[in-house]
């Protein structure tokens, strides 16, 4: 502070020096015209040599001055030159006052009159002293003291020399005396307020330096604003770099281009702030690449010159507005969150909570703060579990996962459970964060969820998931022990007889019980799955030898043959079980499976009620089977397939009434394939399909073209296989088909299984109606084999009962056997059914069957099975003979035992 006052007081005498030498024009005047006025009234008076040296003497030191005045203004360097010219002023002043002083002692005249003149001059000269001369006091004080001391040395030497004079030079004395110490008063008191001004205004100049310099170099930025039109006066470099403009162009720019606010609005916080009613602002400023930004702005007057401005100092508060919205943000999910939150202190005692915590555990925050967290501990987890976390909390400073814990009312609840550790700079622990919801009903929904993916609904045993997944995990137990493992595949016989006539509920019944019968005869090890329908499978691991693994197949199979009680009536099935062995048969998943189910069918071939290991000729047979299916799947396109008629005879008359289209396989290099083996696999792999389509388009032609040969129509018989009656709309067209080419719709009959009546399916019911309605009849085949019923002869509206061969094959050795044929026989015409006998291959089954009164007959007795150009020779011999007779005629000539062991005298080769 010192240092400044000094500062300042050194520009005050330089600026006092300025004055001084800028008011020296005028005393050069004052000096010229007092020492002229002096010379001329005093002319006469005192000796005129001495006036005019006196007087040349002023006009010299007065030229001497103004030319040192002269230099001075030409002087650059005069204020590092400012001692000299200071010591000009000082002996310019005080030669100057000597000179005037010499006056009044040199030129003081002896007449009263001149002297008090000549004093009026001295005191004037030093009135002008004061006012021109003030501005630097040395200066003053050398030319006043000079002027002064020799005045008075005048005044003295009159006074003390005792001439007559000497009372008028002690009150000239006196009276100058007055006048001189009131001027040089007048003039300290008028040099200090020059100093004190000039002080002023350097303190204010350095002040308002001081205040620039602030101003331009400060990192914040700031804004002087003229509150009277709101326009930006000056802007710092900070400024011009936070907002994006030049300061050139911010100086003039309006603040409303920056400040968001209206104009008006704006006007009245400007007025508030210049009025000091209000310093502190929130703005939102716009950048000048539009980006808008929180400020916060504090802005006061400045006087700045003669006009009143005021500052403004900027801070950017947009990260802080958003660090306190995501403050005040977490704080709501704090509390909102639907996640408990607990927060523990190093040595993990809580110090807060959330509602949610509340909400989940029912403690509140006065009955947990400072209590350790342990205190939710359930005791399902053992110290081990406890330990890992913290570890993986002080190695990682994180744990997530599912925990198990107790609420305040003692119920035990599953949560998901992460937890977070917040360190001070040091590394020290400072808080513990836990977060955790509550998963108990997930889990109990989750549970449920994998149980009904895992496990079979109805009897509860793993479901074909489930067996995969532990099937896959016991065959890799088995590779590593180097132990058999077995694999058992049950099928219960009969069990879709038990549906069809007890209905789908007993048989539900049935299968649970039967669940719980198959696993009472394992280990609680192995494992008992339901794949689907009636079929189970047994996981045997470790078995021991095949001793211990054939009696628990058997006691598998007496439990499942003993009778279920099922309501009030005892129901019966039996088991099929095939065996296959890993690593013996298979190794994989797959290959084991596949192969326990061979065995399985192996079983039922074997007449049921039994096992069956798995052997290689089951997997020559499966192999044949994928084989024969290849070759089935061009056999059309090669011209391999060729439909066979069999005549059906009517009994009345001997005469060919109909006929049965059945097809054949010619492979290529096999010769003859019997149907029992393809239609099978036609079937199984969906091409009965195009086949069953193929053989219609092939019969209805046929029917065309014998009426043309003959002149009558000879209705033909088409199988149906149940598959062709599941695919949808296949053979609906049938009857359009054979009205576009001109035959009647009854040339066309449409032979359907008793089993495929049973089912009832709807899909069933449908496309018999849609035969029904479009004209075409159906025939039942191998009626009396199943569970015959005369209830679905009345729904169907069936046209024909084929009875089955095997009542026609006994029936002149059976009696039973007659009675049945002929009690069918009865109660189909009843119904309104006509008969056909099947399998007819003597004179005396054919005389019988006439006798109950049969209408129909096919069978060796009269022809097998024919390609359509021998039928059409069979129809034309007929034409003129009895046609029976004929028939076996030509058969016993053609060298055909009827009764030969041949495959085509299979019951499919000639049923289908």
């Amino acid at each position: 502070m010192v240092k400044n006052v000094a500062g300042v007081a050194s520009l005050i005498e330089a600026a006092q020096l300025n004055v001084l030498f800028s008011r020296a024009r005028l005393v050069f005047l004052i000096n010229v015209v007092n020492a002229s006025i002096a010379a001329v009234f005093l002319w006469g008076v005192v000796p005129s040599g001495l006036l005019l040296t006196w007087w040349l003497a002023i006009a010299g030191i007065t030229v001497a001055r103004f030319r040192l005045l002269l230099d001075y203004e030409r002087d650059a360097a005069r204020a590092e030159r400012m001692v000299y010219w200071k010591r000009i002023a000082v002996w310019g002043a005080g030669v100057s006052g000597a000179i005037w002083g010499a006056a009044a002692i040199i030129l003081f005249p002896t007449d009263l009159s001149h002297q008090a003149f000549l004093l009026v001059v001295i005191v004037g000269m030093l009135a002008g002293a004061v006012v021109s001369w003030n501005a630097w006091f040395p200066a003053f004080q050398a030319y006043f003291l000079a002027v002064a001391l020799l005045t008075l040395i005048r005044f003295a030497l009159g006074i003390f020399a005792g001439d007559e004079n000497r009372d008028i030079f002690a009150a000239l004395g006196a009276m100058f005396m007055v006048f001189t110490i009131g001027l040089y008063i007048l003039a300290q008191k008028s040099n200090q307020m020059l100093s004190q001004m000039l002080f002023a205004r350097f303190e204010k100049e350095q002040s308002d330096d001081r205040y620039r310099t602030l101003f331009l170099r400060a990192r914040i930025p700031m804004l002087l604003i003229d509150p009277s039109d709101g326009q930006i006066m000056d802007a710092n470099a900070a400024a011009s770099d936070y907002y994006g403009y030049p300061v050139a162009q911010m100086v003039g720019m309006n603040i409303d281009r920056i400040n968001t606010l209206p104009r008006a609005e704006i006007a009245e916080k400007m007025d508030r702030a210049n009025r000091q009613q209000e310093n502190g602002f929130h703005f939102k400023h716009r950048l000048a690449s539009g980006e808008v930004r929180d400020v916060e702005v504090y802005t006061g007057p400045i006087r700045m010159g003669e006009q009143q401005l005021l500052y403004s100092i900027v801070h950017d508060i947009t990260e802080r507005m958003q660090a306190e919205k995501s403050m005040e943000l977490a704080a709501l999910i704090y509390q909102a969150s639907s996640e408990a939150i607990m927060v523990t202190d190093e040595n993990n005692r809580i110090v807060e909570i959330n509602p949610a915590f509340t909400r989940i555990t029912g403690y509140e925050l006065d009955e947990v703060i400072g209590k350790d967290s342990g205190m939710l501990n359930s005791g399902v987890h053992d110290r081990e579990f406890y330990r890992l976390i913290w570890q993986d909390m002080l190695d990682a400073g994180y744990w997530q996962g599912e925990m198990w814990e107790q609420r305040k009312n003692g119920e035990i609840f599953a949560k998901w459970t992460s937890i977070s550790v917040i360190r001070h700079p040091d590394g020290s622990v400072y808080r513990h964060v836990v977060q955790f919801s509550d998963i108990t009903e997930k889990k109990q929904k989750d549970e449920i969820i994998w149980r009904q993916a895992n496990y079979d609904m109805l009897t509860g045993l793993p479901n074909r998931r489930l067996f995969r997944d532990r099937l896959e995990r016991e065959i890799r137990q088995s590779r590593r022990t180097d132990e058999s493992l077995a694999l058992l595949f049950i099928d219960l016989d009969h069990f879709k007889e038990i549906n069809d006539t007890m209905g789908h509920d007993m048989g539900d019944r049935l299968l649970v019980e039967a669940a719980l019968r198959i696993g009472r005869c394992v280990r609680e090890t192995d494992t008992v799955a339901r794949l689907g329908g009636d079929e189970f499978t047994v996981i045997l691991s470790a078995f021991g030898n095949c001793g211990c693994l054939e009696r628990i197949v058997l006691n598998i199979i007496g439990e499942l043959c003993k009778p279920f009680m099922l309501g009030s009536e005892a129901a019966y099935v039996s088991a099929s079980v095939g065996i296959a062995l890993c690593p013996e048969d298979a190794q994989g998943l797959e290959e084991l499976l596949k192969k326990a189910d061979r065995a399985m069918y192996g079983a039922k071939a074997k007449g049921r009620n039994c096992f069956a290991y798995f052997t290689e000729s089951m997997q020559s047979e499966a192999q044949e089977k994928l084989v024969l299916t290849n070759d089935l799947r061009g056999a059309l396109a090669r011209n391999e397939l060729e439909v066979y008629y069999q005549p059906i005879v009517e009994m009345a008359g001997g005469q060919i009434a109909k006929a049965e289209a059945l097809l054949r396989w010619k492979h290529r290099e096999r010769g003859m394939i019997a149907p029992d083996l393809f239609i099978p696999l036609a079937e199984e792999s969906g091409l009965i399909l195009e086949i069953g389509e193929w053989v219609f388009g092939q019969a209805a032609d046929s029917v065309g073209r014998w009426r043309e040969k003959f002149g009558e129509i000879i209705p033909v018989s088409v199988n149906k296989s149940p598959v062709q009656f599941i695919a949808k709309a296949v053979g609906e067209e049938w009857p359009d088909r054979l009205a576009s080419q001109g035959l009647p719709r009854n040339s066309i009959a449409v032979e359907i299984t008793e089993g495929m009546l049973l089912e009832e399916l709807p899909m069933v019911k449908q496309r018999l109606q849609i035969f029904r309605d479009g004209g075409i009849e159906i025939a039942v085949d191998d009626f009396g084999t199943g569970f015959s019923s005369l209830s679905y002869l009345r729904k169907f509206d069936v046209d024909y009962l084929k009875i089955d061969r095997s009542f026609i094959s006994n029936l002149a050795e059976n009696e039973s056997d007659k009675a049945l044929v002929e009690a069918i026989i009865v109660m189909a015409h009843k119904l309104g059914i006509r008969t056909i006998a099947e399998g007819v291959e003597t004179e005396r089954q054919h005389e019988l069957l006439v006798s109950f009164g049969c209408d129909f007959a096919q069978g060796y007795l009269y022809s097998r099975p024919v390609p359509a150009e021998e039928f059409e020779r069979l129809v034309e011999k007929q034409m003129g003979a009895s046609l029976g007779e004929t028939l076996i005629d030509d058969s016993r000539i053609s060298g055909y035992d009827a009764r030969a062991n041949s495959p085509l005298l299979t019951k499919a080769a000639v049923n289908y």
